[in-house]
């Protein structure tokens, strides 16, 4: 049971922060921090912008067929974000940006500032003390690991600015939309 409860606590807070399946191939190390760019300050501005643009953004990656690539567990939940993004750059998406006033560059920073918020505060509220307590004492090797990733995370989070967490709670609603991007 206690597996299974984590196991779908994690799953929510990948879905949150990402907006469903996330990740590439590869066989690197699991990073243990945010790509450099989700440590950025988000202004009340970006996340308003970024809101606006949502419709634009999801059938630019719908025209373009995005799919998000297979998660690669192997870089745990931090490594899904820059593989993510950056696989969301699809054609089109440039111009849609500039008829905004925008680029490819600040939207993409965006992207990440409000996706590790947004996986910061799912955090905050899904994991609980008594859950922690209980996977950190649960033995099996699969919690174990799922339990060293969520520390990589909580820990990451730490350097999330407060201001980002505030606002995406703020605009928690608004932003719920990125579940459905590109679909």
């Amino acid at each position: 049971m206690r597996a299974a409860t984590f196991l779908a606590v994690f799953a929510v807070l990948v879905g949150a922060a990402c907006g469903g399946k996330n990740g590439s191939p590869g066989k690197s190390a699991a990073p243990t921090k945010f790509p450099a760019a989700a440590y950025g300050t988000l202004t009340e501005a970006e996340v308003t912008q970024f809101i606006k643009f949502l419709p634009t953004f999801s059938a630019a990656l719908k025209a373009a067929s995005w799919k998000p690539a297979p998660p690669d567990t192997s870089k745990g939940t931090l490594g899904a974000l820059a593989p993510l993004v950056e696989g969301m750059n699809v054609p089109g998406l440039k111009d849609s940006l500039k008829a905004i006033g925008s680029n490819w560059g600040t939207f993409r920073a965006t992207l990440y500032k409000i996706f590790a918020a947004r996986a910061v505060v799912r955090i905050a509220k899904d994991i609980t003390p008594d859950l922690e307590s209980k996977m950190q004492q649960d033995s099996a090797p699969f919690i174990q690991k799922k339990y060293a990733d969520y520390l990589l995370v909580k820990n990451a989070a730490q350097e999330i600015p407060d201001t980002n967490k505030e606002l995406v709670k703020k605009y928690e609603v608004e932003l719920d939309a990125i579940r459905g991007i590109g679909h």
